[in-house]
C-alpha cells in the first residue's frame, strides 16, 4: 500500500469515527451544541491551549493557519483522547470514562518552501449524557414515584482544508577575522510574517431523549425525541508575526544565544448552520421493563438555522535558544466568543439557549533541553510542554457561569529508530469544571492525550512526482 491509499483509508475511518462515535460523557454536554473541542494537537494540549502563536515545525496547528508555513516537511498526524470523569454532587461520586479519536491530520510542506496545505477532521462539539432523576408529585390526593429520564448522544463534527505562506525579510551577520576583514556571512530573518487560511465543513447530528416514568403502572407515561441535524461552512484566519530582539554567533557560525518575540492573531466569523429538527411526542407504558408506544401527542418537523458566534484568539510569546539546540518559551493567550448571541430558529420560532459569553485565559512553557544531535538520550531529545488555563465557560446554569480551571503537560519523543523527525506525543490534562453548590456538579477530569507525528526520511519524500516508474 503506497502513502496515497493509505492516507485515503486513514480519512474514510476518521470519517466515519467523526459521525458514529460517541466522544463525551459529561452531564453539561446536554446544554448548547454539547461540549466544544479545541482545535489543536497533543502539544496544544499541553501548551495550556495555546494555539494563536504555535508553531512547532513538528506538529500540525490547524487553529492558526498561518502556522503552516512553519513546518519542517509534509507531516501526517493522528491523535486519541482518553478522559477519566469524576462527577460530585457534594455528597456522593461517580466514576466514568470515555476513548476516542480526537485529530486525524495530513500538511503537504515541500522541503524549503515558504507554504503548506493542511487538510484533516476533528470534532467540534459532542453530546454523550444520561442521568434520572427520581421525585414525588401530588396527584389527586396521592402521591406519585416519578423517574425523570434524560438521554444524548451526537455531536458536530469539523472537516477542513488550510492553506499558509510566510514573508521573511533578508538579514545577515557577517563573520570577521582578527584584521576586521569578513570571511564569511550567514543570511537569517530579523521579520517573519505568515498569513493563513481554513476553508471548513461542519455536520453532525444531536439525538435526545426526555420522559417522564411513573413508577405505578396504571398511569401513562410521557417521552420526547428529538433529532438535531446541523450543516454548514465556516472560515478560520490566521496571522503569526516573528521579530528577533538580539542574536550571538561564535566563530563557527553556530548559535551562542538568540531571544524573539512572536504575535499571533486567529479570527473566526460568525457562522450560519443549516438545521433540521425532527420532535416526536408519545405516551408510553411500560411492560416487562419495556417502554411500548401508545399514541402520539405531537410531531415537529421543521427547518431553520443555528448562529454561531465569532472567536478571536489572540497571544504573544517570548522565546530563548542557546547552545546546543537549548530552547525556552514562554506564552499567553486570550481567547473570547459570544455565545450570548446565538440562537437557533426553526420555521420562524426562536430557541434562545441562554448561553453566555466565553472567555479563556492560558499560559505556557515550551522546554527542550538540546537538540537531535547534541542529546545523548531520548530525555534529551524530547520537548517538553507545561502550561495552566482557566476559562469562563458558555454554560449559565440557576445565573451561575460555569467555571473551567486545568494544569496541563505534553512531550513529544522522537522515534529513535527513524531516520526521519516523526514522534510520539503524550499530552495530559487535569482540571475541575463546574460547582456543588446551586445543586450543580462538579467533574473532576483528567484527558490523557496519545498520538503520532509521521514526517518522510528526507530520501523518501512523500507525493513527490516521479519522471520514472
Amino acid at each position: 500500500m503506497d502513502i496515497r491509499h493509505f492516507l485515503l483509508s486513514l480519512f474514510v475511518l476518521a470519517a466515519g469515527m467523526a459521525t458514529g462515535q460517541s466522544t463525551s460523557i459529561s452531564p453539561y454536554s446536554q446544554f448548547g451544541i454539547g461540549d466544544l473541542h479545541r482545535m489543536g494537537n497533543t502539544s496544544v494540549y499541553g501548551f495550556g491551549g495555546i494555539t494563536s502563536v504555535f508553531s512547532d515545525g513538528y506538529n500540525i496547528n490547524p487553529a492558526n493557519p498561518a502556522s503552516y508555513a512553519y513546518l519542517n516537511q509534509t507531516t501526517l498526524q493522528v491523535g486519541t483522547r482518553v478522559s477519566f470523569l469524576q462527577l460530585d454532587n457534594g455528597s456522593a461520586t461517580q466514576e466514568l470514562n470515555l476513548s476516542h479519536l480526537n485529530h486525524a491530520y495530513v500538511a503537504l510542506k515541500p522541503t524549503g518552501a515558504n507554504w503548506g496545505l493542511t487538510l484533516g477532521i476533528s470534532p467540534y462539539s459532542s453530546t454523550g449524557y444520561e442521568s434520572s432523576i427520581l421525585r414525588n408529585q401530588e396527584i389527586e390526593g396521592n402521591t406519585a414515584d416519578i423517574n425523570d429520564n434524560y438521554l444524548g448522544n451526537g455531536g458536530i463534527s469539523q472537516g477542513f482544508i488550510g492553506f499558509g505562506r510566510s514573508f521573511e525579510s533578508q538579514n545577515y551577520v557577517f563573520f570577521k577575522d582578527p584584521f576586521n576583514n569578513i570571511v564569511d556571512s550567514l543570511r537569517y530573518s530579523k521579520h517573519s510574517l505568515a498569513l493563513g487560511v481554513n476553508g471548513s465543513y461542519f455536520f453532525g447530528v444531536i439525538e435526545e431523549e426526555r420522559s417522564i416514568d411513573f413508577q405505578d403502572p396504571n398511569f401513562l407515561d410521557t417521552r420526547i425525541t428529538s433529532r438535531n441535524k446541523m450543516k454548514g461552512f465556516g472560515a478560520d484566519i490566521g496571522l503569526q508575526y516573528t521579530y528577533i530582539l538580539k542574536q550571538n554567533y561564535d566563530q563557527d557560525k553556530k548559535l551562542r544565544e538568540r531571544w524573539s518575540l512572536s504575535a499571533g492573531v486567529s479570527y473566526t466569523p460568525e457562522m450560519i448552520w443549516s438545521t433540521s429538527l425532527k420532535e416526536l411526542g408519545e405516551t408510553t407504558q411500560e411492560f416487562s421493563l419495556v417502554s411500548f408506544p401508545i399514541d402520539t401527542t405531537y410531531i415537529i418537523n421543521g427547518t431553520g438555522t443555528t448562529s454561531i458566534p465569532q472567536r478571536l484568539t489572540t497571544g504573544f510569546s517570548v522565546r530563548y535558544q542557546g547552545k546546543k539546540g537549548r530552547e525556552v518559551t514562554l506564552a499567553a493567550e486570550i481567547r473570547n466568543q459570544e455565545w450570548s448571541t446565538s440562537e437557533r430558529n426553526i420555521d420562524g420560532v426562536l430557541f434562545n439557549p441562554q448561553l453566555a459569553n466565553f472567555t479563556e485565559s492560558s499560559l505556557g512553557i515550551k522546554f527542550v533541553p538540546k537538540s537531535i544531535q547534541d542529546a545523548k538520550n531520548f530525555l534529551g531529545r524530547s520537548h517538553y510542554y507545561f502550561g495552566v488555563r482557566t476559562a469562563e465557560t458558555y454554560l449559565q446554569l440557576d445565573s451561575y457561569q460555569l467555571q473551567d480551571e486545568a494544569f496541563t503537560f505534553a512531550i513529544n519523543i522522537p522515534m529513535l529508530a527513524s531516520k526521519s523527525i516523526s514522534r510520539f506525543n503524550f499530552g495530559m490534562e487535569l482540571g475541575t469544571r463546574g460547582t456543588t453548590e446551586n445543586n450543580l456538579l462538579r467533574e473532576n477530569y483528567l484527558n490523557l492525550q496519545i498520538g503520532v507525528s509521521l514526517s518522510p526520511y528526507f530520501k523518501n519524500a512523500w507525493f513527490r512526482q516521479r519522471k520514472y516508474d
